[in-house]
């Protein structure tokens, strides 16, 4: 996983170097701000974990325009925790024009085309900081977006042959055993065998990085908007954007444990939903829904008497949200529930976030 963190980071740098060609021309420089974070007044149970006790950051954003009139967009992230990790993210690194009408976008691009995706930060849609629990933030896809408006329609479509996972995965493997970050659901320590539970040992096979890297994203939105409603419908088929952690292994009698060798797997999954919202005086109403289906994992090398793994089930939710928004305050509430059940062979390896939850901002 290493060799592909550096990858993604190495695309990521291009990136930027990239979107801000041409600098002189912006019309807006760069900004940016320091942070630092308390978690531990929240809970001992999230808050008051190594990892996510406390953390200070660094922002950096730029929007405007290069030679040409080319649209440039950059944003990055970086966190350092209480558990001395330095957490790293691109949200977006994109030039952007118009040709023949068309607007064209090139590079990390956040999808606008989910509400859910975006207030929950489940990840399904576009890709997670995975800084924290809290406020996940938003990474966006590489590739390519064509829009093209007419009168209140809008139709865009994304396609890409480049996957930059998330840069900030969420478990490691050293000495056998797998460290992750609180929110991060890590295979069994132990698995039953032979009638008693016995200890697992895990090694780590990393991943093809020209294999991983070259897999195809397609999508298409079509969208609408007047003065009193608005609209959208989305599918998509793309790599999650977590990977799966399978493991295939055998009991070993000399040691009295399991040696089992972890091999994170990119795997596609269909993407689709869409919101309709209604617009009144400053009040807006909505309803939304989120749909994701995973492809299954074919069982693996049958030699081997013990294999772990990371099946993923669809999920559907639904979400409604009502805001009041003018110029002096914005006032909004959101609830989102996942509308069918998990099964306990649903092995996430990011613990669902929420299945029934209500939010105020």
């Amino acid at each position: 996983m290493e060799n592909l963190k550096n990858f993604a980071i190495a695309m990521a740098l291009f990136g930027m170097c990239f979107s801000s060609f041409g600098k002189a021309r912006s019309v807006a420089p760069f900004k940016g701000g320091v942070s630092f974070q308390n978690n531990r007044i929240v809970g001992a149970e999230v808050g008051d974990v190594e990892g996510n006790r406390y953390f200070s950051g660094f922002d950096l954003e730029h929007k405007g325009y290069t030679l040409f009139d080319i649209g440039s967009q950059f944003s990055a992230s970086a966190r350092y925790t209480d558990a001395d990790k330095l957490l790293f993210s691109v949200s977006e690194a994109n030039l952007s024009g118009k040709v023949n009408g068309v607007d064209v976008t090139v590079g990390r691009k956040i999808l606008k085309w989910s509400d859910i995706d975006h207030i929950w930060g489940f990840g399904i849609l576009n890709n997670r900081q995975n800084f924290d629990f809290y406020t996940t933030g938003q990474e966006g896809l590489t590739g390519v977006m064509l829009s093209k408006r007419v009168s209140r329609f809008r139709a865009s479509v994304f396609g890409s042959y480049l996957y930059i996972p998330e840069l900030t995965p969420g478990a490691e493997v050293s000495g056998g055993k797998v460290s992750a970050d609180p929110w991060v659901a890590k295979p069994p320590e132990t698995i039953p065998f032979r009638d008693r539970q016995v200890d697992m040992y895990y090694t780590l096979k990393n991943p093809d990085v020209a294999e991983t890297v070259t897999k195809f994203s397609i999508g298409a939105e079509v969208a609408y908007e007047s003065r009193t409603t608005v609209a959208n419908a989305f599918v998509i088929r793309k790599p999650e954007n977590t990977p799966r952690i399978n493991a295939e292994g055998a009991y070993v009698p000399e040691k009295d444990v399991v040696s089992a060798q972890i091999t994170p797997e990119f795997v596609h999954h269909n993407v689709f939903g869409g919101t309709v919202g209604r617009k009144h005086l400053d009040y807006f109403f909505s309803v939304h829904y989120l749909g994701n289906v995973p492809d299954s994992l074919a069982s693996r090398d049958e030699s081997n008497n013990i294999q772990i793994l990371d099946n993923r089930l669809p999920k559907h939710y639904v979400g409604l949200g009502a805001s009041k928004i003018n110029d002096r305050f914005h006032l909004g509430l959101n609830y989102v529930q996942l509308v069918n059940n998990l099964q306990e062979n649903d092995n996430e390896t990011f613990k669902q976030r929420f299945a029934k939850a209500v939010n105020v901002s």
